[in-house]
């Protein structure tokens, strides 16, 4: 997925997937924050495994630490 904002992992709080009914399916650990690459000291990309999903439309909410933003964006799994 790719999205139009880009977020240090610094700060994101947490990363929610929800399903079309509005259940959360997935969320990632509390240690997404500070991540952070151990040579560079550059923010990691975060990945998310959906491997466990079945096919079909979901939403995923990326919540800000300090609470200025909540983004949403839809995604599709094949």
């Amino acid at each position: 997925m790719k999205t139009s904002e880009v977020l240090e992992t610094s700060d994101v709080s947490t990363v929610q997937i929800f399903d079309m009914l509005g259940l959360e399916v997935a969320q990632t650990p509390s240690s997404v924050n500070n991540m952070k690459n151990t040579q560079t000291g550059a923010p990691e990309l975060l990945r998310i495994d959906v491997s466990h999903l079945p096919a079909g439309v979901y939403f995923v909410k990326i919540n800000c630490s300090n609470g200025a933003c909540s983004i949403v964006e839809k995604f599709v799994k094949m």
